[in-house]
């Protein structure tokens, strides 16, 4: 029987990326993200001789990991910091501070993305993430969003090291 997947089972934590003991994750506060699409991008090109009409080849070019975060901004700010750190006395930062905007540069983050809930231990682990185009949505009747898009460097399967 297929059992179809909804994204309220699913779990999104994020660390600063200096932080190497990835059962940290557990540790993280939940982001109360609304959004969290992901992308890879890898560019092809085809290969074509003479006197053929199919191509020969295909040449992979670079693979681009990238994604966005959408949130309620909220106003107890203290659900507003919700990437850990844990090297700074387990510090929190909010969006803004590894977006750079808050902070003098962007911070490197790591995400640990599970599309069915952490008991399955099925998912993405997002290294090198930098957190850029920072943005604050006001809209009078509505509720106020910030959101940021970002770019990675790694992307992996979850193992069990990532969990406590």
């Amino acid at each position: 029987m297929v059992s179809t997947v909804k994204g309220w089972r699913g779990e999104v934590k994020i660390m600063v990326d200096t932080n190497t003991n990835t059962s940290w994750f557990d540790a993280a506060p939940d982001p109360y993200l609304d959004r969290n699409p992901l992308s890879t991008t890898t560019p092809t090109e085809n290969i074509y001789a003479i006197g053929t009409k199919t191509a020969i080849d295909i040449l992979e070019g670079e693979q681009e990991i990238t994604g966005t975060v959408e949130r309620s901004f909220m106003k107890n700010e203290s659900f507003n910091t919700f990437i850990l750190s844990a090297e700074v006395s387990n510090a929190s930062y909010t969006l803004a501070d590894v977006a750079g905007v808050t902070l003098a540069n962007m911070v490197d983050c790591r995400m640990r993305i599970l599309p069915n809930t952490s008991e399955d231990r099925q998912g993405y682990v997002v290294t090198g993430a930098k957190f850029h185009d920072w943005g604050l949505d006001l809209a009078a009747g509505d509720r106020t969003v910030e959101h940021a898009d970002w770019t990675a460097t790694g992307i992996r399967l979850i193992t069990d090291a990532d969990f406590a």
